[in-house]
C-alpha cells in the first residue's frame, strides 16, 4: 500500500473512489468534507530527492504548479475565486531522525507574529509511519486505523475488531480480487511450459 502502484491500486482507480474520499475526510476532519472528486492526471514531475527534507521543497513546487493551473481556469479579470489544495504526504521515512514521536504535522502560510492564518485555502498535512506506534487497540481515529493499516496491512487478516469493517473490507476485497488474478496468470503460464 506504501507504493506508488500500491497506492493506486487501493485509492486512485474510480471502482476505490470511496477509500480515497474516507481517507481524505479523515485527514481533513471536517476542515473540508469530500462529498465526490474526479481523477486527474496525479503525476507530478520531481527530481530524486538527495535529502529526506526535501519533501517540503517538492510540496511547495507541487501545489504552486496545482495553484498555478487553478488559476488560468479562474474568471477573466482579477476575481480568483480558487478551490482549497491541500498537499497531502504519507511518508515512510523519519523526517527529523531524532523526533519518534511525532508523527502527524499539519502546515498552513501564517503570520508569525500573532499565529494568524493567512491564507486558508492552502494546507500541508504529512503523515509519517515510522513515527506511528499505536498499538491495534489504541486507535482512536479514523485517520488512526488508516496509518495502522497502511503500515500493518501485511500483517492483518481481514478480521481486526478494532478496525472499521467497511473501510477494511473493501481493502481485503481488492487484495482478493489481486491474488486471484495472481493466481490465474501463475496458472495460464504453468500450463504454457
Amino acid at each position: 500500500m506504501l507504493s506508488d502502484f500500491g497506492w493506486k491500486l487501493y485509492f486512485g482507480r474510480e471502482e476505490n473512489k470511496e477509500n480515497l474520499i474516507n481517507l481524505l475526510n479523515s485527514l481533513l476532519e471536517g476542515e473540508h468534507v469530500v462529498e465526490d472528486l474526479s481523477y486527474s492526471n496525479v503525476e507530478e514531475d520531481g527530481d530524486l530527492p538527495y535529502d529526506r527534507k526535501v519533501i517540503f521543497d517538492r510540496g511547495v513546487s507541487y501545489t504552486s504548479r496545482t495553484i498555478s493551473r487553478l488559476t488560468k481556469k479562474a474568471t477573466a479579470g482579477n476575481n480568483y475565486e480558487l478551490p482549497p489544495v491541500y498537499f497531502i504526504a504519507v511518508l515512510g521515512f523519519r523526517l527529523d531522525p531524532l523526533n519518534r514521536a511525532k508523527y502527524y504535522y499539519s502546515a498552513k502560510i501564517f503570520d508569525e507574529l500573532d499565529q494568524e492564518v493567512l491564507y486558508p485555502k492552502l494546507s500541508y498535512k504529512m503523515f509519517v509511519l515510522p513515527n506511528f506506534i499505536k498499538p491495534l487497540s489504541r486507535l482512536d481515529t479514523i485517520i488512526d486505523q488508516w496509518m495502522y493499516l497502511m503500515k500493518h496491512l501485511d500483517e492483518l487478516d481481514g478480521s481486526s475488531k478494532y478496525l472499521d469493517k467497511r473501510m477494511l473490507s473493501r481493502i481485503f476485497i481488492r487484495l482478493n480480487n489481486m491474488y486471484k488474478a495472481d493466481e490465474r496468470s501463475l496458472n495460464f503460464f504453468r500450463i504454457e511450459i
